[in-house]
């Protein structure tokens, strides 16, 4: 792996394979973003509680930040259903959808919100893994991973070189 201890310049070489102490041994943290993306959180959690400022991170703890940090900011290949234009940023998280997304534009904002009966309550969450936390449920998640992430992402099959490739190239450049 590069070396580099910047988290936000650092880019591993291959994806992280869970050991055998895992909870899930021999699959990758890039396929569990979209399988159990709490389960990634949570180990990022747990190695932030365990190194402090003094200690430096372990292997383990700086791809957890890189992968984290870049789930926050990957984009979206598939274009926004308003417009057509621009990659989807957004969805109704009341109804997680690909209908129910748009771009950054005010006027695809408007457009998925007027489509409820009740458009000035819907909130519009921004369209990264982070945003899978809001759901309680574990299989609400699963559904959103299934019904809009896969499609957004253009995740046809949910495999560790699918996913890999989303998270070194997330810019979709």
């Amino acid at each position: 792996m590069n070396q580099q201890l910047n988290p936000f310049e650092w880019v591993p070489d291959k994806p992280w394979i869970l050991s055998s102490i895992a909870k899930y041994p021999g699959v990758s943290l890039e396929l569990l973003m979209f399988r159990d993306y709490a389960y990634v959180h949570l180990l990022r959690s747990i190695r932030q509680r365990k190194y402090s400022d003094q200690k430096p991170k372990d292997g383990l703890h700086r791809y957890l930040d890189w992968l984290l940090q870049t789930g926050e900011k990957v984009v979206a290949r598939q274009k926004c259903p308003q417009c057509h234009k621009n990659p989807v940023a957004y969805y109704a998280s009341l109804s997680p959808l690909p209908g129910n997304s748009c771009c950054q534009a005010k006027v695809c904002q408007d457009r998925v919100k007027n489509s409820f009966d009740y458009a000035e309550s819907i909130v519009l969450t921004p369209l990264t893994f982070g945003s899978l936390l809001q759901f309680d449920s574990a299989n609400i998640r699963k559904q959103v991973v299934r019904n809009l992430f896969k499609w957004a992402f253009e995740i046809k099959k949910v495999t560790t070189e699918n996913c890999w490739q989303l998270f070194i190239n997330p810019n979709n450049e």
